[in-house]
């Protein structure tokens, strides 16, 4: 790094992101990110008055709680202030990464403006940056380790790769190949030294885990995968339900999407086609239904990095003029969409997490425990000891999928939320809109009775029922 790039960085960096700050929305978009908040209020008080848990049960990405832990005990002092900083952070660090693979690829200042351009205007790319979780940090990572190897620059390589599996499970394939092709053809220390880099860099969230779960590996996939048992169902269905989700997600990727061209004309690239695959497969394998969630969350840290790649890649053999049309063609067309465009449904959840929460908080006893479908925004807002039927918060509860969801295929699924409801002696109930039937249908079959008290307004498609909760 240069004497001149140094202004320019103390500088350029804070505006950067204070301008991410300011497109990043003030209430986390999706009910999960409160989760992450919570474990770390929960990290830095050392206690649980929710569920009762240790900070990293329920975390799917232990080095995004710790930033979030970070900001808070820094003095940041909301937690939504704490996720739009954390994202924001993660929107420039994404950004830096698409800079610097234009850079590995010597493409002119043009040509990485054009790129960048796309990379953040196409598809929900800006959404899923500032989601409130880990997505951006992840797709920044996974995007600077692709461009490492490309630079051959080993080391920086394998940082990257011993710490994507702890930020995103779905990305170890990724992780794993990108870090074999860097060591490839090297010295055998040169690979022993990568390699002991990776290990460092992954054992302190390795322990961590162990310590405060007794599980080296997160169990949030895992509770999902019990609870939605999808994994069951049959291929046919699973098939299409990943094809479907990963070639929407695709199409509305376009014009980045084109970069999937370039990718088997170089060995990186082949390495991310392969990677890609991998991850698909355990979904499809596990949970297919995930990828459709959250305006394909799951998906696009996956796939943004190598589209990305591609993209540049095929920048190197277009005219600078080409790649500026494209880009000004996107900025143009989504800004020709603003004016027309009326959905707030995000937002519109995002303040009904907030409501409902405070709604639980104003009218549930103190001393009552409620049983939830989400975990999250109840975390945050509604102070009342909770019980997650999913298993996120509440190991227990992935206990009784084991026991009865997963082995039927969900069939008896009623059996198990009839169980947990039971067993946590819940008096309340909190149902997301979507899942509010079937599994008041379940508790009713089970003997409950639920009386509705709170229902979401009329406005909102997605919300909450607040039912009470009885024995018959």
């Amino acid at each position: 790094m240069t004497t001149k790039t140094w202004p320019a960085l103390v500088v350029g960096l804070p505006l950067a992101v204070a301008g991410a700050f300011m497109l990043t929305p003030h209430l986390a978009r999706l009910d999960d990110s409160y989760i992450a908040l919570h474990s770390a209020r929960v990290l830095l008080s050392g206690d649980d008055p929710v569920f009762g848990v240790p900070a990293l049960v329920g975390v799917t990405s232990p080095p995004y709680v710790a930033l979030v832990a970070a900001m808070l005990s820094a003095g940041v002092r909301t937690g939504d202030t704490a996720l739009r900083l954390a994202n924001a952070c993660g929107l420039v660090a994404f950004a830096a990464a698409v800079w610097y693979l234009g850079l590995t690829l010597a493409l002119t200042s043009g040509r990485r403006l054009s790129l960048l351009v796309i990379a953040l205007a196409s598809g929900a790319t800006v959404f899923n940056l500032t989601n409130g979780l880990e997505t951006g940090w992840a797709m920044a990572l996974l995007t600077a380790a692709i461009a490492c190897a490309h630079a051959g620059r080993p080391i920086s390589v394998s940082v990257c790769a011993g710490l994507l599996p702890f930020l995103r499970p779905d990305l170890t394939p990724a992780a794993g190949l990108v870090l074999v092709y860097a060591a490839w053809g090297r010295s055998r220390r040169l690979q022993h030294g990568m390699v002991a880099a990776a290990v460092v860099v992954a054992v302190p969230w390795l322990i961590w885990m162990r310590a405060d779960t007794g599980s080296w590996l997160t169990q949030t996939i895992r509770a999902k995968q019990l609870f939605y048992a999808q994994g069951c169902g049959p291929w046919t269905w699973k098939l299409a339900a990943v094809a479907g989700s990963t070639g929407s997600a695709i199409a509305k990727l376009f014009p980045l999407s084109l970069g999937l061209l370039a990718l088997g004309g170089n060995r990186v690239g082949r390495a991310g086609i392969v990677a890609v695959a991998i991850s698909l497969s355990a979904y499809f394998i596990a949970y297919p239904g995930a990828l459709a969630l959250g305006y394909s969350r799951y998906l696009y840290p996956i796939l943004v990095p190598w589209l990305c790649f591609g993209l540049a890649l095929a920048f190197t053999r277009v005219e600078a003029g080409v790649a500026a049309t494209v880009a000004i063609a996107l900025v143009v067309t989504r800004l020709a969409l603003v004016g027309v465009r009326t959905d707030d449904s995000s937002g519109a959840y995002a303040r009904e997490v907030v409501s409902s929460g405070e709604w639980i908080d104003a009218h549930v006893p103190s001393d009552a425990v409620v049983l939830v479908h989400d975990a999250g925004g109840v975390s945050e807002f509604a102070h009342r000891r909770a019980v997650d039927l999913v298993g996120l918060k509440t190991p227990t509860s992935v206990a009784a999928h084991e026991r009865w969801t997963w082995p039927t295929c969900g069939r008896a699924r009623g059996t198990a939320v009839g169980t947990i409801a039971r067993e946590s002696r819940a008096s309340y109930f909190m149902a997301l809109s979507g899942w509010e039937e079937p599994l008041r249908a379940e508790l009713e079959a089970e003997g409950f009775l639920l009386t509705p008290l709170r229902r979401p307004p009329d406005d909102v498609r997605t919300g909450y029922t607040v039912y009470r909760l009885e024995r018959r």
